[in-house]
Order: structure tokens, then sequence, then C-alpha cells
């Protein structure tokens, strides 16, 4: 035990000062945080701000994108400045409308298809009507739906892990973009005989789990910051399928990007060709390699 009071003596200041040091450190890295986001959010409020403060909130260690301009201030002394805390206040609403339009999104995603709700079965039959003009469907459960892209003869089963959300992905591509649907069965009956195809309406719905799922993590959160969802919380199940996007920006914006991820997730499957088997693993690198969608 001899020499352990030295040692506790000598020790104890160096662990002082490097308390003091992570102190300094820590302070120093607010206030730099700080004039940098006072720096960002200066001029006149663009959605580039609310980006910047959006993945700011995500990484801080104390804070969180649903975290209070208050709370905010309180870690970020240099924000001073009265215009700036405007813009401040403006990107957290914006953020605030994300998340919002996010669990409006989620909703309907959660919400199932239920064959004896006849606004579910009204929908399903304008889907048919609209991918398939003037073809009579034998009945209500048939292999003419494997047509589509169905795995089986009742589409209801497929639409268990996207809900309705995917049957208002399917009837948004149907309406707003007939020509790429007609294209994506063309080229995928034409590629089957070599080996590399994929089921249509089972590929819209895997796009669409895929996709809520990033929107849940903010991957594409810009899309929806100006979007007035219009309805909050969980989606009544007997209205949800006659909900259109027409009437909610947020549902539209998020139909119109997954047309465009799958438009061209399809133009990589018809350049490369790769086996059927592939396609989960073609699928997952594919979406790994998406750009942030435009802010347009």
């Amino acid at each position: 035990m001899e020499g352990y009071p030295f040692r506790v003596f000598y020790v104890a200041p160096l662990m002082l000062a490097a308390a003091a040091a992570a102190a300094a450190g820590y302070y120093w890295l607010r206030c730099s945080s700080s004039k940098s986001l006072a720096r960002v959010c200066c001029g006149k409020h663009h959605q580039g701000m609310t980006i910047a403060l959006e993945a700011l909130l995500r990484d801080h260690p104390k804070l969180s994108v649903t975290s209070s301009l208050d709370e905010i201030l309180q870690q970020f002394p240099a924000l001073d400045n009265a215009a700036t805390q405007t813009n401040v206040r403006l990107c957290l609403s914006q953020i605030d409308n994300a998340r919002r339009a996010v669990a409006f999104l989620e909703s309907l995603r959660r919400t199932k298809y239920d064959s004896s709700n006849a606004a579910h079965e009204s929908a399903l039959d304008l889907l048919w009507e609209r991918c398939m003009p003037g073809v009579r469907r034998d009945g209500r459960v048939t292999e003419q739906w494997t047509e589509l892209g169905f795995q089986g003869h009742d589409p209801a089963t497929d639409f268990r892990g996207g809900g309705l959300l995917s049957l208002l992905n399917l009837l948004y591509i149907a309406e707003e973009s007939p020509s790429f649907m007609t294209k994506v069965r063309t080229d995928v009956d034409t590629v089957a005989l070599r080996g590399s195809w994929y089921p249509f309406a089972v590929a819209s719905i895997n796009f669409t789990c895929d996709l809520i799922l990033m929107a849940k993590k903010g991957k594409f959160n810009r899309l929806l910051y100006s979007a007035d969802v219009g309805c909050e919380g969980i989606v009544d199940p007997s209205l949800a399928a006659t909900i259109s996007h027409h009437d909610h920006p947020a549902l539209s914006r998020f139909c119109k990007y997954h047309l465009q991820v799958f438009m061209a997730f399809h133009s990589q499957w018809i350049a490369k060709r790769p086996g059927t088997m592939e396609f989960t693993q073609f699928k997952e690198a594919f979406l790994e390699s998406l750009a942030q969608p435009s802010l347009e």
C-alpha cells in the first residue's frame, strides 16, 4: 500500500483536468454547432434549412426531431436572433408536417384489406377495370388475377404486408401511368422466356412496404415537409379505400415517388436481366443506391 496516497494525489488532478477538457470540448462543440446552425438558418427560409436542421436533430445526442424550440435554444445558445428563431420555427413546423404525413401513410398501410368491406371490394374492382379494360373477370377469386402479377387467385392475401396503401399505390399507377403498367407486363412477359421474370403487383406491394419503412426513418421527408395530410391518426377501415390521392397531398406525393422508384427499378431490371430468384437481392441493392428525391 506504500505510495498509494501519492498515486491518488497524482491521478486526481489528471482526472479533473480530463473532465475540464471534456466540458470545454462540449461547450466548444455547442458553440460551434450553434454558429453553424445560425448560419444555415439566416436569410429567407427555404427547404434546405429544414433538411439541415432535421439532420442535425437526428444526430444530436440530446435532441430529436420532436424537440421544441426552447429545447433547441438550450443546446444552441448562439441562436439569439429573432429572425433566425423564426426560421427555426418554420423548419420545426415542416418537420412536424412530415412526421404527421408519415403517420397518416403508416395508418393506411396498417389498415388491412377486408373482403367483406364493400368499399375495399369496390377499390379492387376499380383496379381491375383500370388494368384490364374490357376484360370480363370470371369471379371475385380467379386465376386471372395472376395476369396482373398477384401470386394467387385472391389479391387480398397479397395485400397483407402493404395494407390499403399498397392497393392505393397500384391504383395510382393504373390511373396516372397506364402506359408504364402495360410496359412492365409486356417486358416481363418477354424476358420471362430467359428466366428473368417478376410479378408486377407483388413487386409494387414490396416497394410500398420498403418505402414506408424508409419514410419512417426520415429518408425522404423533404417530399412531405409541406404536405397537408388533411387527416391524422388511424384511418377508419370502412373509409380508407375511398381515399383519393387527389384529395391528400401526402398520399399523392408518396404514390408519385413510389411510381418513380418502381420505374427506375424496372429500367435497371430490364437492362441487367437478373434471374427471377435474384429479385429480392436485386431490389435491396437498388434501394440502397437510391439518391434523395428532388424537392420538386
